[in-house]
């Protein structure tokens, strides 16, 4: 597992996960690597966006990442990500 790897190569980096469910991502995961972090922000950005399309949800999000204030629930999320 690539968290597994991370944390024999380079325990000292903050790594993030963005999953659904963060909460049981990290009492499943947040052993495995000393500077695990969990959030859902990205797959939130996915479910905030207009439309259907992959495309044009992939296009809001980066859009969002770039500009916060689209998606200002989420904007703490995102500066992490930035």
């Amino acid at each position: 597992m690539w968290l597994r790897y991370l944390a024999e190569t380079d325990p000292e980096t903050e790594v993030w996960l963005d999953y659904p469910s963060p909460g049981p991502a990290a009492a499943l995961l947040g052993d495995i690597h000393p500077r695990a972090r969990f959030t859902d922000t990205f797959g939130r950005l996915c479910w905030e966006a207009p439309g259907d399309d992959p495309w044009e949800v992939t296009r809001w999000v980066r859009q969002a990442v770039h500009s916060p204030s689209m998606a200002v629930r989420w904007v703490a999320g995102v500066e992490v990500a930035a």
